[in-house]
């Protein structure tokens, strides 16, 4: 995270945030599968999952661009598709024509209407924030000095900017920013397809496996499920490692669990995963190495028998556990 403070000539300063970014029960033989020909797969440097947004999710070989343009605040960055290894879509929670009408009454002579739409464009928040910013490039006067009023509250609301932008993660480097792919091709077993931007969540290169680093905290960790991100697919290697320690009941853990927090399934404090949000928890302790035996994204949690979970003591658990995984040709070898 690159934190940075944009003088503005009307208002002192406008910060913007731009990222330029129980033990002796193993799991169930499903979950440890012998490594699969799929494991072994080699994808080329087009081959991507595409994720739409209403779920659908297409693997396909990518077409009618050889490197995406990511537009920031300081400039446009170019990165070949060999680079990439994911590019995430922005909750574009505005829609552009309703920001350009409030942007076009704002600097408008009409008083009353220019109240109005400031009004609008702060309810907007962070998706009206790139818009803003050309807006102003091209204004002057009492134009840019309303511009520069509403982006400074806009900016210093508790919504993160970087919410409605889009986001690569590279070989060498993530960013945030603007991407307008517009239509591209997606050459899939269902056929050719052609695919607009718009309707995209997320492109995952399927060459580059899968990596995340999440901090489960005590009492959120044991109540429920966490989302690492992290998309795995069916005969990947997975590899996740943790460390960290909680106190709980009096109890301390670490993500090998404890034999003295009422077990059950696996011992109580245990790091547990599961692939997809229906899949089968297994146990991972403080390192594990597994074939993924579905496709879906890695889930986390702090086991501990349902029974406790209602007791005030969950609440007043303190300490977290650090975990870091890694999928496909990022976990190394088959396990």
């Amino acid at each position: 995270m690159i934190r940075a403070t944009l003088a503005l000539l009307a208002i002192p300063a406008i910060a913007a945030a731009s990222t330029l970014e129980e033990v002796g029960k193993p799991e169930p033989e499903t979950e440890l599968k012998p490594a699969t020909d799929a494991a072994k797969r080699k994808f080329g440097p087009k081959d991507v999952e595409v994720v739409l947004r209403d779920g659908s999710r297409i693997r396909g070989e990518i077409s009618g661009f050889e490197s995406v343009a990511l537009k920031t605040r300081y400039g446009t960055l170019t990165i070949p598709i060999a680079e990439i290894h994911a590019i995430t879509h922005g909750k574009r929670g505005s829609d552009k024509n309703a920001v350009a009408t409030a942007l076009k009454d704002l600097t408008g002579d009409d008083a009353i209407a220019s109240a109005k739409a400031a009004k609008v464009l702060q309810d907007m928040g962070s998706g009206a924030v790139d818009a803003l910013f050309d807006a102003r490039a091209k204004a002057s006067g009492s134009a840019r000095a309303r511009i520069d009023a509403v982006l400074k509250t806009v900016l210093a609301s508790a919504a993160p900017a970087e919410d409605s932008r889009d986001s690569v993660s590279a070989a060498k480097f993530s960013g945030s920013g603007t991407i307008d792919l517009g239509e591209f091709k997606l050459a899939s077993k269902f056929g050719d397809l052609k695919l607009n931007y718009d309707n995209v969540e997320r492109i995952r290169w399927l060459a580059a496996g899968g990596e995340a680093t999440v901090k489960l905290e005590a009492t959120d960790g044991m109540r429920d499920w966490t989302d690492t991100g992290m998309e795995v697919l069916k005969g990947d290697t997975v590899q996740i490692s943790a460390t960290g320690q909680i106190n709980v009941f009096s109890t301390q853990s670490s993500p090998d669990g404890s034999n003295n927090l009422n077990n059950r399934q696996f011992l109580g404090g245990a790091l547990i995963g599961r692939f997809g949000e229906d899949g089968e928890p297994f146990l991972i302790g403080s390192e594990k190495r597994l074939t993924a035996s579905t496709s879906g994204k890695l889930y986390l949690r702090i086991y501990l028998n349902d029974d406790l979970l209602p007791r005030a003591e969950v609440a007043q658990a303190t300490g977290s556990y650090t975990v870091h995984a890694t999928s496909g040709p990022r976990a190394g070898s088959e396990p």
